[in-house]
């Protein structure tokens, strides 16, 4: 999508917005007129000519001074849903991301396209449009007007609005490639900040605290070097546009001179032509400087462009699990040049059988449960679920199927009753039901709000035990008939956790994946099956 698709898009907000400018313009013309017709009767010392004209002239600029607030106004207006149709289109290609897709690049990265790089197309993009607006109205209104008044001034005009529009194609490359080193450096900066910062607590405890101030100014120095950068090419080229414009307008008032001295057009016209050369030439800058600027903010729409995943390709439903989820001589690499963290792995887990995975960390325990999930899609050999290969599978439709229990939940800045359901409908009664199962009815109760309190970004003011039992509950909510547990009890209390684990062997009619370092005996004896990596 181009800045142009998106404003096909909003055509109908965009036309309003161009007839407001067409109308601003008109005005600003007519005042322009009036302010000649108004020195022409006064030169004919016609004093109710210059009255009448005068009167004009004044009533014109406050309309031009309405219709340009307005133009400003419904320009913000329109902007808000540029930037919601471009924010919900990066949104809706991260819903077609696979796992690995997505994590490709940190979440830091998506949070400055969604600002930094939006900001930018506000600034470089959506103002220069109106600029373009405003610039295309002035040359058009101006033109016709030069033309009633002598034929000889629009061939001038043309001839000096050639050049001026030529200067800017020097710059526009050099310009665009600057716009684009700014957005990475954006990006990096976001990046760079928010690794810093979620790192404070393993920098304050090794006493390098320091190293907050060093990484943030070495990439707040970066991002403001590229954009100085922007700036420099920015500014030349306005100043080569600007010299250009100021030559143009003294040679259509020279002619505008010569006119009125051989009586061609009134005396008054010189100070309209003026006035006009000054819209004319200033609307071509304006359109020349825009149109570049808005060029360099192509890079950032094909950055997004570049990123967009296709639908996939519809796959076979998958239903409740009936006889067993399989992997078949499994292998699976994570990207770049990593030994297998699996390799020629077999696990067969029948319906309604509780297992436990065990053994120390990195040997794949995690990487079995998110292969389970149909996270991660790029693995050797096979896998099943009901004797149904996988890959033939809707992988949103399995994840329906079943509850992954993350060893690190996730709390949304909302409220518990959101971090619970999700966003699905659920009555009180089961919200509430499922709420004394997970061991959570004290802590709700004594929230101010109740299940309606807002919680703090990721739970910051909750504790890691509150955090997984809401995880938990989460789960057990949606009624899932598979359940996968990555140390989902690993922040409980010895006490807390047996009986956490507890309800989860105890649950009916349920197939329970449990990854854990400490298999307690009670649990174990449980199991029906503990498979050791």
């Amino acid at each position: 999508m181009t800045l142009k698709d998106y404003l096909v898009r909003l055509k109908g907000r965009f036309v309003v917005w161009i007839g407001i400018y067409g109308l601003w313009v008109c005005a600003l013309t007519s005042s322009s007129i009036f302010e000649g017709n108004a020195l022409t009767a006064l030169v004919k010392f016609n004093i109710a000519g210059f009255l009448s004209a005068a009167a004009i002239y004044i009533g014109t600029n406050l309309v031009e001074a309405a219709l340009s607030a307005g133009a400003i106004v419904y320009a913000y207006h329109l902007q808000r849903h540029l930037n919601n149709a471009i924010r919900s289109d990066i949104a809706d290609n991260f819903t077609r991301m696979s796992y690995p897709e997505y994590h490709q690049r940190s979440d830091a990265v998506y949070t400055s396209w969604m600002t930094n790089d939006i900001n930018t197309l506000d600034h470089q993009g959506m103002i220069n449009m109106g600029y373009l607006l405003q610039a295309s109205w002035q040359i058009a209104a101006s033109a016709l007007v030069l033309f009633t008044y002598n034929p000889t001034l629009i061939i001038s005009t043309a001839l000096l609005a050639i050049l001026l529009l030529t200067v800017p194609l020097i710059y526009r490359k050099r310009l665009s490639a600057a716009a684009a080193k700014w957005s990475q450096q954006n990006e990096r900066l976001t990046n760079q900040i928010t690794d810093v910062l979620e790192g404070f607590n393993t920098l304050f405890m090794a006493n390098r605290r320091n190293l907050l101030v060093q990484r943030i100014w070495h990439a707040s120095d970066e991002a403001g070097r590229a954009n100085y950068q922007y700036i420099q090419f920015d500014m030349l080229t306005q100043f080569a546009i600007n010299v250009v414009n100021l030559a143009a307008q003294v040679t259509l008032l020279v002619q505008a001179g010569l006119l009125a001295y051989n009586r061609l057009i009134p005396i008054g016209a010189v100070l309209t032509i003026h006035n006009l050369a000054g819209s004319t030439f200033s609307g071509l800058t304006l359109m020349s400087f825009a149109l570049t600027t808005i060029k360099s903010v192509k890079p950032i729409l094909e950055k997004f462009a570049a990123a967009v995943v296709p639908a996939p390709a519809k796959k076979q439903t998958v239903a409740a699990l009936t006889n067993a989820i399989q992997l078949d001589h499994v292998t699976y690499h994570y990207p770049g040049n990593n030994p297998a963290i699996l390799q020629d792995f077999n696990l067969t887990v029948p319906v309604n059988q509780k297992l436990a995975i065990v053994g120390p960390s990195g040997k794949g325990k995690s990487t079995i449960l998110k292969l389970l999930s149909a996270a991660l899609p790029d693995y050797q050999g096979r896998l099943t679920w009901d004797d149904q290969d996988y890959t033939h599978l809707d992988a949103d439709t399995l994840r329906d199927q079943l509850t992954y229990i993350d060893q690190a939940p996730y709390i949304f800045n909302d409220t518990i009753r959101f971090n619970i359901t999700l966003g699905n409908t659920v009555s009180d009664k089961e919200l509430q039901k499922v709420i004394a199962e997970c061991q959570l009815t004290d802590f709700v109760t004594q929230q101010p709000n109740g299940v309606d309190t807002v919680l703090d970004h990721n739970g910051t003011n909750i504790s890691g035990g509150q955090k997984q039992r809401i995880a938990l509950a989460r789960g057990l909510i949606r009624h899932s008939k598979v359940i996968i547990s990555d140390e989902g009890t690993a922040a409980l209390d010895p006490k807390n956790a047996s009986a956490v684990e507890q309800l989860l062997v105890n649950l009916p009619n349920t197939t329970l994946i449990m990854v854990t370092h400490n298999l307690r005996d009670g649990i174990k004896a449980c199991m029906d099956q503990v498979i050791t990596v």
